[in-house]
């Protein structure tokens, strides 16, 4: 009986080291153990197009043709209902030059033996479920010139180690949840054409940004990033520019030079003005799709009271050349005076209510709207209205940013805005003497709050 047993011990592992011997036929060991867990890992069984695992492997879709010298060099399964996650033994096809898993059901974590494959001139992983972070060893894929992980759920930074890709021709990295600033690194990256970072939190874009000369951009949809570097252009093709999408962030600039064409531009959606815009759209500049609008609100919103009799004057703070100014009191239009400022002279209760300014352009085809200043008429006539009356002093030096509050008074609430109406200070229930620090050389108004229901309003 012991004999019987042996016997068929025996007999079943010569049956799986031919099964193997078998499936291996053209492709070494190692390679075959990969893609056999790759197969177990992600339900083979049910891909569209399924692996015959008792035939040889050069018989199996998307890698039968990328054998080379018995290595497999390239896998091509995407769109191809793979369900699971990513084995660590991928790592040990060390052969492997592209890499296409892209529009599957991946999930989890990149194993980090994939960072091993030194080869890998293509990996695409895009349109899955994979999560996690990039680790620093992605700057050990030197050879990759195309690197697309786009509608994935990947966090974090991405590591500085990339700037090390410098064949990369194409990245995307759209519609993760990447996060901090931009690494300064990917400045390096000269060959780039295409680059593809919208729907993530990034925070920062570095200034190596204006040693890149790519031919598509696309930074939209991110909220966090309010600033584009200067020279961020410079090196820009000047023709065959194709897409230069900047949407739906925060941008409140526009670097120049800026790019004189391309097929699409998207800088709408942000907080940019009508100065920012004039200086792009000149007749040598060319663009075959443009959007433009809408662009956030301006100036800082206002709630205010002044005694009645008083004189006020209201303002749009916005630059631009080519402006006009359409003031309106409760959506009605005020008529045409067509100035940044509207004064309000001998107040009376009548002249309470919502005032807003809409700012167009004879060159830039965008309305900016102002914020709204609600105007609220007091008719106590022991309210008094005017800093000197209140004897307060404020003094503002241009040169260090101090500014200094000296009075009898306590205000009940300070805002501090610059003259496009961004808000740079704020405080509650202040003795005086008072002093904070702005940014120097910097014109602002200040709107002080006293006995909770005046604000004076001071431009220094």
């Amino acid at each position: 009986m012991k004999k019987i047993k042996k016997f068929t011990c025996v007999a079943i592992i010569f049956c799986c080291l031919f099964s193997l011997q078998k499936l291996s036929a053209q492709v070494n060991t190692q390679d075959s153990l990969a893609l056999i867990a790759l197969f177990n890992s992600t339900n083979g069984s049910s891909w569209t197009h399924t692996w015959d695992t008792t035939q040889p492997i050069s018989t199996w879709y998307s890698v039968s043709s990328c054998i080379v010298n018995n290595r497999i060099t390239g896998i091509y399964l995407n769109n191809n209902n793979l369900t699971g996650t990513l084995p660590p033994e991928i790592g040990n096809l060390d052969s492997l030059k592209n890499l296409e898993l892209y529009e599957n059901n991946l999930y989890g974590s990149i194993p980090p033996e994939l960072w091993n494959l030194v080869q890998l001139k293509e990996l695409r992983l895009e349109s899955n479920m994979l999560s996690g972070s990039l680790p620093t060893e992605i700057g050990n894929l030197t050879q990759l010139n195309s690197f697309f992980l786009d509608y994935n759920n990947f966090i974090g930074s991405i590591p500085n180690t990339i700037g090390n890709l410098t064949y990369l021709y194409s990245l995307s990295l759209s519609n993760n949840q990447f996060s901090d600033s931009i690494p300064n690194s990917i400045g390096n990256l000269l060959n780039l054409s295409t680059l593809n970072l919208s729907n993530n939190l990034f925070s920062n874009i570095p200034s190596s940004f204006s040693q890149l000369s790519l031919h598509d951009l696309r930074i939209s949809n991110n909220p966090y990033l309010d600033s584009l570097p200067e020279n961020m252009f410079v090196n820009y093709p000047t023709i065959g520019l194709g897409i230069i999408f900047l949407d739906n962030c925060n941008f409140n600039n526009l670097p120049i030079p800026f790019p004189s064409a391309a097929i699409s531009l998207k800088i709408n959606n942000n907080r940019l003005t009508f100065g920012d815009i004039e200086q792009i759209l000149i007749p040598t500049h060319q663009y075959n799709i443009l959007n433009i609008s809408p662009q956030d609100s301006v100036n800082y919103t206002i709630d205010t009271t002044i005694h009645v009799g008083n004189t006020i004057v209201l303002s749009t703070v916005t630059d631009g050349i080519y402006n006009n100014y359409t003031w309106k009191k409760n959506g009605l239009n005020l008529g045409s005076n067509n100035l940044p400022t509207l004064t309000i002279n001998n107040s009376t209760v009548a002249d309470s209510g919502v005032y807003t300014c809409e700012v167009s352009n004879t060159v830039v085809p965008l309305i900016l709207y102002r914020r709204p200043i609600s105007l609220h008429i007091d008719t106590v006539t022991n309210l008094n209205s005017t800093i000197e009356q209140k004897n307060i002093q404020a003094h503002y030096n241009r040169q260090t940013g101090i500014v200094s509050f000296n009075g009898n008074c306590k205000i009940d609430k300070l805002i501090v805005v610059d003259i496009m109406g961004r808000l740079c200070f704020q405080a509650h229930n202040i003795q005086m003497p008072f002093e904070f620090e702005l940014k120097s050389g910097i014109s602002y108004v200040a709107h002080l709050s006293i006995k909770g229901k005046e604000t004076i309003q001071k431009l220094f």
